[in-house]
């Protein structure tokens, strides 16, 4: 495209535009909206915060009636609200401020442009000017006064023309910074709707879990005590199992030949809270966690102990307390009973694995594991605790076989 040729004085007023339009681009002020935080509302929602963490702590460790513990359950579906009420304040915080970027952006790659038009003009007459010796311009003007008046005059442009390449270079910069500014808060704004997601799929939970604990009470204090008693005498029990493995640890991944083996003691999920509760991990109690997880894997559905641990619907109350119906493959659910050899035996045969639940060295340390294959005593077993394809009785007898649950259609 061929640039049409200024004269010195038209350059000097289109200088002079393209720098009240830089002006304007950097002077005008933010608008209230995309400012970067409105501090009164800010601190208003964090204090909003603070006092109901207070209000939580101090109900945390009050969940001995069904009271409490729906108080407390209160008290987490406000907090979470409020949360989220700050995350989708920051969200529209981070959007004015985008929006505020992208306006500024377009203004600068306008002046921009303008600016690189008229040094490409200038550098072409420069050169001109160049190119035309001394002599010439003098026999071209119409005097000496006229030739030293023209020659000062130049002087001045080639001036100006220099200012206006230090400007240009420093407004690209400043454009390039904004646009990574820009690309920064984008980055941000991704962040922050993740968190809104996971904190909204969080209150549904919680809502859940509340309704779910009034109807597995039946909203009565003596459903709800006699529950919690028999949450407490499991989890102990289980955690009781764990204490005995005082030289054993975390486990790096733990994947077996047949695909559906998972460890409670597995890196990728042994330090997760089990439903509402944090009081316990999937490495201290996990071990039904692991093995119903690992019924359902076996029948093709994509699960791990730690999806099974984040469904809060499998659970007590806010306890790590796994209730009946255990989560089952689809199409099918569990029958509980004593230990039955004969039914072992069948369901093995069909291709059904057995959950086993095991009292361990005393009466009050307990273990969950999972039957394979094998009839008649000899079983293969998948253990959450020591590990897959491994020999029952290598680490257990039957007699320790104090319960079952084994899959039935429906």
């Amino acid at each position: 495209m061929k640039l049409p040729q200024l004269s010195a004085s038209a350059f000097l007023r289109r200088l002079a535009g393209i720098c009240l339009v830089l002006l304007l681009v950097f002077s005008v002020p933010v608008s209230a909206q995309a400012q970067l935080i409105d501090d009164e509302r800010h601190q208003q929602l964090l204090d909003e915060i603070s006092e109901l963490e207070k209000k939580l702590a101090e109900t945390k460790a009050e969940k001995n009636t069904l009271s409490e513990n729906i108080q407390y359950l209160n008290n987490r579906i406000a907090l979470n609200e409020k949360e989220i009420e700050k995350t989708q304040y920051d969200i529209a915080v981070l959007d004015a401020q985008i929006n505020d970027l992208g306006q500024r952006i377009v203004g600068l790659e306008s002046s921009l442009g303008e600016l690189s038009e008229a040094l490409i003009d200038r550098v072409q007459t420069q050169y001109k000017r160049r190119a035309t010796d001394p002599i010439s311009m003098v026999f071209a003007t119409t005097g000496l006064s006229d030739f030293f008046k023209e020659h000062k005059y130049y002087e001045r442009v080639r001036s100006h023309t220099q200012e206006l390449l230090l400007t240009t270079e420093l407004k690209r910069q400043v454009y390039d910074e904004e646009k990574t500014n820009k690309e920064d808060k984008q980055t941000e704004m991704e962040v922050l709707q993740q968190r809104l997601n996971s904190q909204q799929a969080e209150l549904r939970q919680q809502e859940q879990a509340k309704q779910q604990l009034l109807t597995q009470t039946k909203n009565s204090e003596a459903n709800y005590s006699r529950l919690l008693s028999e949450a407490r005498e499991e989890l102990n029990s289980l955690s009781r199992f764990t204490e005995t493995k005082t030289a054993s640890g975390v486990l790096p991944a733990q994947n077996s030949p047949d695909g559906w083996y998972f460890s409670q003691r597995d890196e990728r999920w042994a330090n997760n809270c089990v439903g509402l509760s944090c009081d316990y991990n999937i490495y201290e109690v996990g071990c039904l966690i692991s093995s119903a997880a690992m019924v359902k894997k076996k029948f093709g559905e994509s699960v791990t102990p730690a999806s099974i641990a984040g469904n809060t619907s499998y659970f007590f109350g806010t306890t790590a307390y796994m209730l009946r119906p255990y989560p089952s493959p689809s199409g099918y659910s569990y029958a509980y009973s004593g230990y039955n050899p004969s039914v072992i035996d069948s369901q093995l045969e069909k291709g059904n694995p057995v959950i086993v639940k095991l009292n361990v060295a005393t009466q009050y340390s307990t273990h969950f594991v999972v039957l394979k294959e094998g009839k008649g005593g000899d079983y293969i077993m998948h253990d959450p605790w020591e590990g897959y394809d491994k020999k029952f009785t290598d680490f257990y007898s039957l007699g320790q076989i104090s319960s079952m649950a084994y899959l039935i259609p429906g």
